[in-house]
């Protein structure tokens, strides 16, 4: 292998020597050929700084073909002992060898720098200190390769090394930056710039800000990449970083490629936080041309993108001929990047505008541009082409249309990645008539793709599925084929979660559903997988009027399974007989055969069901000979009934539960009375939508949450007010890039709240004293009175501490919406950045704070309930109460969201997923109120236009709140 392979890398790719001379050095060196072809796999990962080579040597096969027989051996350097190593390293202190045996030293740095990247094997600090000073010994040597591949192994070894030995190294380093060989002094900046101290940042200044303006370009490239990482990593040095903007425009406009593209991203970063600079520099690269760089120019777009989200503009319906200012020349920059000769540029552009909220027929340009591009000789082109034409089909799959002829034959084409892209993009461009076809065509090629392919496009037939009801039947026809045969675990576990989602979304194909998923029961051979299904029809059961078709699958898993797999089984029988008590007697025989089986916890486990069911039985005796099978109120059980409550889902997860448990432990009041703990006696939570509607099982396990209201129970004086009914979502009160950041958290109580404000003091060598928020103004000074206040005592620089105000409702103001004007006062002392002591006098000062809204869903808490149709009829029509009203939104999603936002309740059965080709769209929600008991409520959202035509039924425990919660939609 050529030692070109080796120098690429680490002079990004500039060649120190011309090819006569590494053929003439080659020759010197011929045995270590089989060191360069060890190390070439990792020496580029390590420059890319890509995590993911934890054990990227051990993987490697190091092994050659020799002689005529091709018989394989293995290398000696396969199994390394560290101590021989190490050993080995002690010739970094002969100067002679280190000068006049580059080939032995090129040698024992490429074992040392196997050992540190081979998993299992870690140098001790010593070690590591003593390999870092010996390895100082080799800036001697003269030689170029040996010093490359020592600056490798200082960028590994370092991490090992006490930071303070870092200084062992920095001089030999520092000079490698003055001298005349350029490949040097980039690779010495890229070192330095990794192990570098921050008490040693100013040292260093000089030398980064000559780089930057070098002449040679990678030095250049490496003076900018040290910039980022020193801004990134280290806080203290964004400041210094500032003051390179001269240097940095030099190099943009002296240098391309690379280094071009490296100067954009540092200029941005010093000008983050500075929205008026950042248009400026987007409008002067966009104008004078200076970009050649194609990555230069896609940074650019996308600077240009967030220039036009945070104008706004795009937002408000408006034309892309209609933009002006800013964001028109943004937006005319896009289309012109859309004619670019660079593939990059026209991808990026067209991935922006179609990310951008536009009309259909203002996408006209880019549908024409990807049409192009999707006829690329270049995989990943069209790749890039269709990923951006999915997410175009999402939103407007008339346009998508035009390309649906380049789709079709991209479905034949090479790379399997192209092909299922191509495959899922046509379904979401499918209509109720061609989905025959589509399947059909899925069919033939499903089975020669890979299980990621195929999950894939299992996963664009079930969101098909849910676009086109009415064909429900096909696409269950074509997931039980596909699950019936023998296929990965993967492939029929997306399959399963499928079709349980759409029984939750769609309750009438439960019966057809639930079919499927005991039939495969037989042929499924993933025990995991088994007992998933298992838990899922028992659970789905309580929507299928008739069983029976089921035990005899369930059974069969009993009699065949494992252990794991007959537990599942019998709880899955219990869990039916809770939901049909016609089918108790019979299942009551089946248990009794499985208290004989062998495993303890399936013989527990039945012998619990048989005692509930026993008497469930006894106290409920129900008269099937009177009633029809087809009648669904014979499936139910009574509200009584022991055996449905044990076995029924609770209405909260499990999280909610540990988080509820947390807050009632704070509570010093609530764990002093002596009643017993009950759910009802709990404090309510709430999950996000998202959290609950999570299918992924290692999310249960997740990291602990912390309680919003734990700072306010840790304080005595708010902890005597009593049980917080819920806590909002820290609210930010003021810009993050602003002098002081505030974010605002309501705790809301029965006749109180208490508003908690979260101050973080920015400001260098100052200190915050007395720090509180006071109440300036409210649009109803009768709804509420501040009766208290606490303040922080102190805020030092880098801090973040909590002051509160307390207030208190009137009679007669409860569920009552405000709003209040605020301002931060405390007092600023100026401090000593080092000694932290006073240096400066006290002023008093005041800082205005946004508006805090005390909205109608703060006193709503959303709820989860395992049955909504079960809960919505228990609660009858006497406390119903029914509005009908018509609001303005500019798409359906943002009035579901809306709504949901609005109420303060949890979305229940799916209902927030939108229904397509249905004229209206469900909505079931559930809270509880304050004070209250649940409320439920049924919604209906009919378009017409712009206006979206609202039909609400409230049912609560009586019909004033029910009607409170209709006045709050106005």
């Amino acid at each position: 292998m050529s030692l070109q392979r080796l120098m690429g890398p680490l002079g990004r790719n500039e060649n120190l020597f011309s090819n006569a001379e590494i053929e003439k050095r080659g020759k010197k060196i011929d045995n270590l050929d089989w060191m360069i072809e060890v190390s070439s796999n990792w020496v580029e990962k390590i420059w890319m700084d890509d995590p993911s080579h934890e054990d990227r040597i051990a993987t490697n096969s190091i092994t050659e073909t020799e002689g005529h027989a091709g018989k394989s051996k293995k290398r000696p350097q396969e199994v390394l002992e560290k101590a021989v190593v190490l050993q080995e390293a002690r010739i970094f202190h002969d100067d002679k060898a280190v000068k006049n045996k580059p080939d032995l030293i090129l040698q024992v740095l490429t074992r040392l720098l196997r050992l540190a990247n081979t998993r299992g094997i870690r140098f001790s600090q010593s070690e590591a200190t003593e390999l870092f000073f010996a390895s100082s010994k080799l800036f001697l040597s003269e030689d170029q390769f040996v010093r490359r591949m020592l600056y490798l192994f200082l960028k590994e070894i370092y991490i090992f090394c006490n930071p303070d030995d870092v200084i062992i190294i920095t001089s030999s380093l520092t000079k490698d930056m003055t001298c005349d060989i350029p490949n040097n002094r980039a690779n010495a900046l890229r070192v330095l710039a990794c192990i570098i101290n921050p008490s040693m940042l100013g040292a260093i200044e000089r030398y980064v800000k000559q780089a930057i303006v070098d002449s040679y370009a990678p030095s250049a490239s490496a003076g900018l990449v040290t910039g980022i990482k020193l801004s990134q990593t280290l806080p203290e040095c964004t400041s210094m970083v500032r003051r390179w903007v001269t240097e940095i425009n030099q190099a943009m406009k002296r240098h391309g490629g690379v280094t071009q593209y490296l100067a954009l991203i540092l200029l941005y970063q010093t000008k983050s936080t500075d929205r008026l600079a950042i248009s400026k520099i987007v409008s002067q690269c966009r104008n004078k041309k200076v970009l050649r760089c194609p990555m230069a120019i896609v940074m650019l777009i996308r600077y240009s993108t967030g220039l036009i989200i945070d104008e706004g503009a795009a937002y408000n319906g408006m034309m892309l001929t209609e933009a002006s200012g800013a964001c028109g020349e943004s937006i005319d920059f896009l289309l012109t990047c859309l004619k670019h000769k660079s593939d990059l540029v026209a991808i990026e552009a067209a991935r922006s505008l179609s990310s951008l909220p536009l009309k259909a027929e203002e996408l006209y340009p880019v549908i024409s541009v990807i049409n192009v591009l999707l006829t690329s000789v270049k995989p990943c082109v069209r790749f890039a082409a269709l990923k951006t034409l999915a997410s175009i089909a999402e939103r407007f799959p008339g346009i998508s249309m035009e390309c649906k002829d380049k789709l079709e034959e991209l479905t034949k084409d090479n790379n399997s990645t192209v092909v299922t892209l191509a495959v899922t993009t046509l379904l979401k461009l499918s209509t109720e008539d061609t989905i025959d076809m589509v399947l059909e065509k899925i069919s033939c090629t499903i089975c020669s793709m890979e299980k990621e392919d195929q999950v894939a496009i299992i996963k664009g037939i079930i969101s098909l599925q849910m676009k086109f009801p009415s064909r429900r039947l096909t696409f269950l026809l074509f997931l039980e084929k596909n699950l019936m045969q023998k296929a990965p675990y993967e492939l029929k576990k997306t399959i399963v979660v499928g079709i349980i989602e759409s029984v939750n979304c769609r309750p009438e194909a439960s019966e057809d559903s639930l079919l499927i998923l005991s039939k495969s029961l037989d042929t499924c051979e993933h025990a995991n997988l088994v007992t998933d299904i298992l838990n899922a029809i028992s659970e789905l059961s309580r929507l299928a009027l008739d069983v029976s078709p089921h035990i005899p699958y369930i059974y069969n898993c009993f009699l065949l399974g494992d252990r794991s797999i007959r537990a599942a089984a019998v709880s899955s029988l219990a869990k039916i007989c809770s939901h049909h008590p016609s089918m108790r007697s019979s299942i009551f025989v089946l248990l009794k055969h499985c208290v004989r089986d062998e495993d303890d916890e399936t013989r527990d486990r039945a012998a619990a069901a048989l005692a509930i069911l026993n008497l469930a039985m006894t106290e409920n005796s129900y008269d099937f000979a009177s009633h029809d099978y087809s009648d669904t109120t014979f499936v139910k059980p009574s509200d009584d009934d022991v055996a449905c409550h044990i076995y029924s889902p609770m209405d909260f997860s499990f999280s909610q539960l540990e988080r509820s448990l947390q807050a009632y432990i704070l509570d010093s009041d609530e764990m002093g009375k002596e009643e017993l703990l009950t759910f009802e006696s709990l404090p309510h939570v709430e999950d996000k939508a998202e959290e609950q509607h999570s299918m992924n099982i290692a999310s249960l396990i997740s990291k602990k949450k912390k309680i919003p209201a734990e700072s306010v129970y840790a304080i005595p004086e708010l902890a005597a007010l009593g049980q917080i009914f819920k806590s909002s979502f820290p609210i930010h009160s003021t810009e993050d890039e602003t002098e002081y950041v505030v974010q605002c958290v309501k705790h809301i109580y029965v006749d109180m709240i208490v508003l908690e404000f979260k101050v973080h003091n920015t400001v260098e060598n100052q200190r915050l004293d007395n720090v509180g928020v006071v109440i300036t103004g409210c649009d109803n000074d009768d709804l509420y009175e501040a009766v208290g206040e606490l303040r922080a005592k102190s805020i030092s620089y880098g801090c973040t501490d909590s002051c509160f105000i307390v207030l208190k409702g009137n009679s007669g103001t409860k569920f009552s919406p405000s709003v209040f004007a605020l301002e931060l006062q405390f007092t600023v002392c100026s401090v000593d950045e080092e000694s932290g002591e006073e240096v400066g006098e006290f002023f008093e000062e005041e800082y205005p704070l946004e508006d805090i809204h005390i909205v109608s869903a703060d006193f709503m808490q959303g709820t989860v309930v395992s049955d909504f149709r079960t809960c919505w009829g228990k609660r009858g029509k006497e406390s119903e109460a029914y509005k009908n009203i018509g609001l303005q939104f500019n798409s359906l999603q943002e009035a579901i969201s809306s709504i949901v936002e609005f109420l303060g309740m949890y979305p229940c059965d799916g209902t927030e997923q939108i229904t397509m080709n249905k004229p209206s769209q469900m909505l079931h929600l559930s809270g509880t109120l304050i004070g209250s008991d649940s409320v439920l409520c049924r919604a209906s959202l009919s378009p017409q236009g712009n206006i979206f035509v609202l039909k609400i039924l409230v049912r609560s425990e009586s019909k004033e709140i029910s009607q409170t919660i209709l006045d709050w939609i106005e």
